[in-house]
């Protein structure tokens, strides 16, 4: 099997900070998968997948449209996407010159179970609502991402919530696989996440 170790996770819990500093520590390539989402939407309208042509107009339409839906309908959106070009991106992923650290929402941990991933490559992270509020809160561009919408509060409160069920539904994935799941609530520190991380991978030794 490919030397990759893998991060999934819902988002804003830190697992970019930390695929970053073990790809920094340890000469691992760090895999963005947020990075092939355009080449994704691209091939997907260009073969015609549903799921994905459905997301892409949904992007390319008005704010109100994508971030005035119930959490509910925004999660369904998001997860038949990642479920539509997982093989995809396991293919770009494993494409990658080894070792390779990779992250992201899109890394669904019950599809990389039924790859068989082993656990000992796996952590799983998910942040506490209060902390994934509070960090998207501090950046920059959500405000102006958002000002387009009619009511940026009712679509800020959407994104958050539809997060929040993600981050239950990877959790609760991760534990059915056996894997790591990591609870990020701010009390750890980076540094700490890094040594945790480098013990429970091996990258220790």
């Amino acid at each position: 099997m490919p030397i990759i170790y893998y991060l999934p996770g819902s988002p804003c819990c830190g697992k970019s900070t930390l695929a970053e500093a073990l790809a920094q520590r340890h000469g691992l390539i760090h895999v963005r998968c947020d990075d092939y989402e355009g080449p994704f939407l691209e091939r997907g309208e260009r073969l015609g997948v549903e799921a994905v042509r459905r997301l892409a107009r949904l992007l390319q339409g008005s704010r109100d449209a994508m971030w005035l839906r119930t959490p509910e309908a925004l999660l369904d959106d998001e997860l038949a996407y990642y479920e539509a070009t997982f093989d995809w991106l396991m293919e770009a992923v494993e494409g990658v010159p080894m070792p390779v650290v990779a992250e992201g929402a899109a890394l669904l941990p019950w599809r990389l179970a039924a790859r068989g991933v082993p656990a000992e490559r796996v952590i799983c992270m998910t942040p506490t609502p209060d902390f994934q509020r509070r960090q998207y809160a501090q950046r920059a561009w959500v405000e102006p991402f958002l000002a387009p919408c009619s009511d940026p509060e009712r679509a800020f409160s959407n994104w958050m919530d539809r997060d929040a069920l993600f981050a239950r539904m990877v959790e609760a994935g991760a534990r059915q696989a056996g894997y790591a799941h990591a609870l990020v609530d701010g009390r750890c520190s980076p540094e700490q996440a890094v040594i945790s991380a480098e013990k429970f991978l091996g990258l220790d030794a």
